[in-house]
């Protein structure tokens, strides 16, 4: 997002250190931004929770689901500790919308994933021997 929406004024670097030395102008470039970086966003979490999960269950030799499902509470513990520095640090709270989203799609998603490796790959257990 940040190479496209890019703030006018900021290098990548100097964008880093003013997330740290001046918050508000982070917030204002934040609160500037479109629908469609938000989106790219939640993409992100998306995208993010399904690989995840995918890789974890394809590593698990048993319970898929359940490693994926690990993988998607991890994400969702980090989009809530997302949702409270972004208020505390910058004063920006996340849309509506984004917050549903970010909380109900991380953890359905990597079960999902470790739902279709556990159907396209059965375990060894799972596989009837002659």
């Amino acid at each position: 997002n940040f190479f496209v929406y890019k703030p006018a004024d900021l290098t990548f670097e100097e964008f880093g250190k003013a997330m740290q030395e001046n918050p508000q102008k982070v917030a204002d470039w934040i609160k500037a931004l479109p629908i469609e970086a938000l989106l790219v966003v939640v993409a992100g979490w998306v995208l993010g929770a399904f690989l995840g999960g995918l890789v974890a269950a394809l590593i698990a030799g048993w319970a898929r689901c359940w490693h994926a499902g690990i993988i998607g509470g991890v994400l969702l513990l980090a989009t809530v500790l997302n949702f409270y520095r972004m208020k505390n640090t910058y004063d920006v709270a996340h849309p509506d919308w984004m917050i549903v989203a970010g909380l109900l799609l991380p953890l359905p998603v990597s079960l999902l994933a470790g739902k279709i490796v556990s159907i396209l790959l059965p375990s060894a257990s799972a596989v009837s021997k002659p």
